[in-house]
């Protein structure tokens, strides 16, 4: 830890990073920024991957899902809800005002077998490494709770992010609303 010229501490990290690329790595409620060096710059975190608790929470949690997921469609409130969600593992991303910015679930199929359904992110925060990181904590929960594999419908629209992420395609999937198609897919953890 040093304090560099403009007066910011400065931590080098040389086995923490391919010190090749600048990146910005989440470390619990921190935000860490590296340099092509490995310098790594600390700032508060902006944003919280948190479970829903309190039924306000929820009231969130499943506006966001139906307003990303089902009013495009033209689909009533209630249709981003099915009868697995009371045994599920539900993430969001709230950011300082507790604002809901994104939202996933985790559920079982089997002992070993994990599923992610219901992945969304508010338009205005796509592309920004929301959906990886709420991605990788269900992925953290389904280890947590003894998942092997996780599998999800991605809509083709996804495929590349998912892709991305390690997942590969198994079998063409459902076609949801007459107009969204999905394809199966599948990670071993």
């Amino acid at each position: 830890r040093e304090n560099n010229a403009t007066g910011r501490q400065t931590y080098t990290v040389s086995t923490l990073l391919d010190t090749r690329t600048p990146r910005r790595h989440i470390a619990g409620r921190r935000q860490v920024y590296c340099n092509h060096l490995g310098s790594v710059r600390l700032t508060p975190a902006a944003l919280d991957i948190i479970e829903p608790e309190s039924a306000e929470d929820f009231r969130k949690y499943y506006t966001l899902r139906w307003k990303i997921l089902r009013a495009p469609w033209q689909q009533p409130p209630g249709s981003e809800r099915d009868p697995l969600d009371d045994n599920s593992t539900h993430l969001m991303i709230v950011n300082r005002q507790r604002a809901v910015v994104g939202v996933g679930r985790l559920h079982f199929n089997g002992i070993r077998e994990a599923q992610i359904r219901y992945m969304a992110v508010v338009t205005a925060k796509q592309r920004q490494g929301l959906g990886s990181r709420l991605l990788q904590a269900l992925e953290q929960r389904a280890r947590q709770l003894g998942a092997a594999r996780i599998v999800l419908d991605a809509r083709e629209t996804a495929l590349r992010f998912y892709h991305k992420h390690g997942y590969r395609t198994v079998e063409p999937g459902h076609t949801l609303f007459n107009s969204v198609a999905h394809v199966r897919m599948e990670k071993d953890l």
